[in-house]
């Protein structure tokens, strides 16, 4: 995934929906493996079972002086404090021992929980063992990765307007998918004809993580007008998105 579009998107969030977001192990193991740089992981994994804070002082001793490293941490703590992920400490710690972080409480418990085995089987998803009764063939990783290239793809044609009518008939674009088009920006409509906009020419431009992500955002913003819960569906995303094609 785009962790960038993701990212920007997340903050724009108010802090109720990171406790809300980070309640099931399963998301909070999915932002850690998806969204943060190797800097930042190696933090929250320091500090995951630690009794205490972690002094700013002890951090500095980990990173080198030469600009590279430095870098490296400041965009490593901008994320984790973006993310709601890490804090600056309030406590007696910081008037005693100068500035610290800590985790998260909610972030923390459903991460240790994710990494241990902990909690409810249920935030994983439940692996699929009965074949759907209209299905004759057993879905396989080929299947999958052509039906969602061939999906995404009508979605593009649709946008440029240059599918072809064998495309468009063997893969229409449903009526939903071209009202998120709509919503987002990306076509506008002059009676019945639908037309690109500048919009639309960047989200195709983009490279393809970054248009699904683009796409999915939109999807999100319409939510409530479809009378789902935002934060589940962004849940279900960061999870899906954790996991390998073809990987139980």
């Amino acid at each position: 995934m785009s962790s960038h579009r993701a990212l920007d998107y997340l903050e724009s969030l108010p802090g109720t929906t990171f406790t809300r977001l980070y309640a099931q192990p399963s998301t909070a193991l999915a932002v850690f493996r998806r969204m943060l740089p190797h800097l930042a992981k190696t933090i929250v994994m320091a500090m995951l079972y630690m009794p205490g804070p972690f002094a700013v002082a002890d951090l500095e001793t980990w990173v080198k002086p030469d600009v590279e490293s430095v870098k490296a941490r400041d965009q490593a703590i901008s994320v984790l404090q973006r993310l709601r992920i890490m804090f600056d400490d309030r406590g007696d710690v910081r008037k005693a021992a100068g500035l610290a972080y800590v985790l998260a409480p909610q972030f923390a418990q459903a991460l240790r929980r994710a990494l241990t085995g902990g909690g409810e089987h249920g935030s994983f998803g439940v692996p699929a063992t009965v074949r759907p009764q209209d299905s004759q063939v057993p879905v396989s990783i080929t299947i999958l990765d052509t039906l969602a290239r061939r999906q995404w793809e009508a979605i593009l044609y649709f946008v440029v307007g240059s599918a072809s009518a064998s495309l468009v008939g063997e893969v229409p674009v449903s009526e939903g998918t071209k009202a998120l088009l709509e919503r987002g920006g990306f076509v506008s409509r002059h009676g019945k004809r639908i037309a690109i906009t500048k919009q639309g020419f960047e989200f195709v431009l983009q490279e393809i993580n970054a248009q699904i992500w683009t796409f999915l955002i939109v999807y999100l913003e319409m939510a409530p007008q479809l009378q789902m819960d935002p934060i589940e569906v962004l849940a279900f995303l960061f999870t899906l998105g954790s996991l390998e094609l073809g990987t139980p």
